[in-house]
């Protein structure tokens, strides 16, 4: 058994890069890592939006889907935020489209009044990129394209302006 387990951890560890071992140019979805670069279309169809280095704000990215009820709790707060602050940061909901229906998200986008970007992401690749596998999740990213934040679960105004103040755009 002793051999059994010491053979696996042999095998994990020659397959598995630390992730100290990262360097700072490679992206992952890890604070301090560059972002992984997205185009996706937005709920209108009419705009594709990329995320990327050298971008001229900060950007918050919410992954999301109707059907969430914490998701559904922190819609108001996050539309309160941006509308207070859109000219500092950008925003992009990004909904877990492979797991919802198009008129939800619809639907759940003029319930709460989502000025911001409401981008799809239909076939849950960038979702995959980004590992997430619980939503709400949401990440503050630099101008720079690196990651500074990754919260999951609900988040708040407080949390979204704590956010701010880390990007060195707050108040």
């Amino acid at each position: 058994m002793a051999f059994l387990l010491s053979f696996l951890v042999t095998v994990w560890m020659n397959t598995h890069k630390p992730i100290d071992s990262v360097e700072k140019e490679e992206s992952a979805p890890l604070p301090n890592f560059t972002a992984p670069p997205f185009s996706l279309e937005d709920l209108q169809n009419t705009q594709t939006f990329t995320l990327g280095a050298d971008m001229k704000k900060p950007v918050i990215v919410n992954f999301w889907a109707s059907w969430c009820p914490p998701c559904r709790s922190e819609a108001p707060e996050l539309a309160a935020f941006y509308n207070k602050n859109k000219e500092k940061i950008n925003l992009y909901a990004v909904n877990v489209t492979k797991s919802d229906r198009l008129k939800d998200v619809r639907d759940f986008s003029k319930k709460y009044g989502l000025t911001f970007p409401v981008l799809l992401d239909r076939d849950g690749t960038v979702s995959q990129r980004y590992w997430v596998t619980t939503i709400p999740t949401t990440f503050l990213i630099s101008k720079d394209g690196v990651i500074l934040d990754r919260h999951i679960g609900y988040i708040s105004q407080y949390k979204l302006y704590q956010y701010l103040n880390h990007s060195g755009l707050g108040e």
